[in-house]
C-alpha cells in the first residue's frame, strides 16, 4: 500500500479565497462528509478560534488530503476531501460570519510588531471604525469575520492551503485503509479509526439507533466514536485479542483479527450483547438527558456488571437508573485518584456509616485498579468477579446520595 499510494499522490496549493469562492459557486469544488471521514467535531469553540489565530498569524495548520474523482451528482470532477474536512468547515463558518475570534486573539494582533505598525497607521483615516473597535477591545469583546480591518481579512483570504492530492488510480477500499494509519493535524481516536475500515464488527452487532439511545439516555460522549472503540476493546479481551487499556495503536493492530461471528458465538460476549439490546428496548428516550456525563470507566464498569452482577435487584433497573447508580460508583472511586488522602478515608468513612463491607470498598479499590494499567480477561475476572456486593450495596442506597 506505501509504494502505490506514493505513486498516486501530488502536491499542490490553494488560497483560502479561491476555496470559499469554489465552495459558494454552484458546482463545489470539494465534497466532505464522506462515511469514512471523522464526523464535524469542532465544537468546542477556542479550537476554531485557535485555527483562525493560526491562519492571520501565518502558521501552518496542516495539509488538506482530498481524492480526485468524478461525482455523479454534480456530473464534474470534484475534490473530495479524506482528511481536514473540520478545518475546512471551520474557515467557511468564520469568512460566513458564523463564529467570532475573542479578546485573547484581539490582544494578540495589537501586539504583533506588523499589524500594531499597521494599525497606527490605519487609525489616522477618519472612516476606520473596524481599526478602532481593535484598539478599544475589551474582555466582552467579539469580531466577527465582517468586523476585521481590510488588511487582516485580505490576510485571512490570500492565506495559501497545502493539498495532497490522491489520484483516481485508488479504490475507495485503498482511500479507508489509508485513513486508519493518515492523519497530520488532529490524532483519530480509535473508534474513528476502527469506523474508517473497511470492516467493522460493531456495526453488524448493534444499530446506529441502539447507539445513539444509549449515547442519549447516559449522556456519553460519543462524538469521537468511543462506544466503537470501548466496546470493541472489551470483546478484544473476552476473546482473547487484547488486553482492556491498550494504546489506541495497538488497538489497531489488533483489530483485524476480531469478527463479529466470534463475538456473538462467545458466551461472555452474547451475555453482554443481550443484556445490553434488552436495557435499551426497554428504556425510556424521552426522559431528560442525564445532568452528568457517563465516563469512559462508566461505560466499562456496566458492561462488565452484565457479566458478574447476578442480582436480580440491579439487572431488574431500567437503563437510566442503572446508568445513575453506576454514575456515584465511579464518581467515588475518583477519591482513589486524589492526591488528598483525606479526601479518600472521607469517602470511605462515609460508605462504612452507610453499612458497606470490606468487600464493597475492596470493589471500588478494584475498579480503580482495572483503569489505570492493562488487564487481560483473567485478571479483570480476579478483580471484579466479587463486584455485585459493591453495586447491590449502591442499589440499596441510591436514594442517599
Amino acid at each position: 500500500m506505501p509504494n502505490k499510494l506514493l505513486n498516486n499522490i501530488s502536491y499542490d496549493q490553494m488560497t483560502i479565497d479561491k476555496y470559499i469562492k469554489d465552495q459558494n459557486s454552484s458546482i463545489k469544488g470539494y465534497l466532505i462528509q464522506k462515511d469514512y471521514q471523522r464526523e464535524y467535531v469542532w465544537k468546542e469553540i477556542h479550537m476554531k478560534r485557535e485555527l483562525v489565530e493560526s491562519i492571520l498569524f501565518d502558521r501552518p495548520i496542516g495539509a488538506i488530503i482530498t481524492w480526485d474523482k468524478y461525482d455523479i451528482e454534480t456530473v464534474s470532477r470534484v475534490q473530495e476531501v479524506v482528511d481536514g474536512q473540520q478545518r475546512l468547515k471551520t474557515i467557511l463558518d468564520f469568512s460566513n460570519n458564523k463564529f467570532a475570534i475573542d479578546f485573547k486573539t484581539i490582544e494578540m494582533i495589537k501586539n504583533e510588531p506588523i499589524y500594531k505598525k499597521r494599525i497606527e497607521l490605519e487609525i489616522q483615516s477618519i472612516n476606520e471604525t473596524k481599526v478602532a473597535k481593535i484598539l478599544k477591545a475589551n474582555e466582552k469583546t467579539k469580531l466577527f469575520f465582517k468586523d476585521l480591518p481590510e488588511f487582516l481579512q485580505v490576510q485571512f483570504m490570500d492565506y495559501s492551503i497545502n493539498i495532497i492530492k490522491i489520484s483516481e488510480n485508488l479504490t475507495e477500499e485503498d482511500i479507508r485503509r489509508y485513513f486508519s494509519v493518515l492523519q497530520n493535524q488532529e490524532k483519530l481516536k480509535a473508534g474513528e479509526m476502527i469506523h474508517a475500515l473497511q470492516y467493522n464488527p460493531i456495526e453488524d452487532i448493534f444499530s446506529k439507533d441502539e447507539i445513539l439511545t444509549f449515547s442519549k439516555i447516559s449522556n456519553f460522549n460519543n462524538d469521537r466514536l468511543a462506544f466503537t472503540k470501548h466496546m470493541s476493546v472489551i470483546f478484544g479481551m473476552l476473546t482473547g485479542k487484547m488486553n482492556l487499556g491498550i494504546a489506541d495503536k495497538e488497538i489497531m493492530k489488533k483489530i483485524a483479527n476480531l469478527n463479529s461471528d466470534e463475538i456473538i458465538s462467545n458466551i461472555e460476549c452474547n451475555k453482554i450483547i443481550s443484556f445490553f439490546k434488552r436495557d435499551i428496548l426497554q428504556s425510556n428516550t424521552s426522559e431528560k438527558k442525564q445532568k452528568t456525563k457517563l465516563s469512559v470507566l462508566g461505560f466499562k464498569v456496566l458492561l462488565i456488571s452484565y457479566l458478574f452482577d447476578n442480582s436480580e435487584r440491579f439487572q431488574n433497573q431500567n437503563l437510566e437508573t442503572k446508568i445513575s447508580i453506576i454514575k456515584q460508583i465511579t464518581s467515588d472511586v475518583g477519591a482513589w485518584n486524589s492526591n488528598n488522602e483525606n479526601k479518600k478515608s472521607e469517602v470511605i468513612d462515609f460508605l462504612r456509616a452507610q453499612g458497606a463491607s470490606e468487600i464493597v470498598i475492596g470493589g471500588l479499590t478494584n475498579i480503580w485498579k482495572i483503569s489505570k494499567t492493562t488487564h487481560n480477561y483473567q485478571s479483570v475476572k480476579e478483580k471484579l468477579s466479587s463486584i455485585e456486593e459493591t453495586i447491590t450495596f449502591y442499589t440499596n442506597f441510591n436514594n442517599v446520595y
